[in-house]
């Protein structure tokens, strides 16, 4: 964020974050204020307390996840694949 980099909306209904948890915790992390946008909540949505959550230090994406992301950050961005690892080193 810090970089530059484009992302994408945090998807919100009212005070519930539907779409964009790691993306707002990384803006507030960078002091990045990203935009947000309506979203609506479904049947299947679990609303969870933020003071019950816990952070931990456990990576959860492959490495096919990874780089599947970032191909989508540098098509968000109109950057080629090189040019956005490059940004990110």
């Amino acid at each position: 964020m810090t970089l530059g980099i484009r992302f994408s909306e945090i998807m919100v209904s009212e005070d519930c974050i539907c779409d964009g948890h790691h993306r707002y915790i990384a803006s507030l992390l960078s002091g990045y204020i990203l935009k947000t946008k309506p979203y609506p909540i479904t049947s299947a949505t679990y609303i969870k307390n933020r003071d019950t959550v816990h952070f931990t230090n456990e990576d959860w994406d492959t490495t096919i996840k990874i780089n599947m992301l970032n191909e989508q950050d540098a098509d968000y961005n109109n950057l080629t694949l090189e040019e956005l690892l490059r940004l990110l080193k």
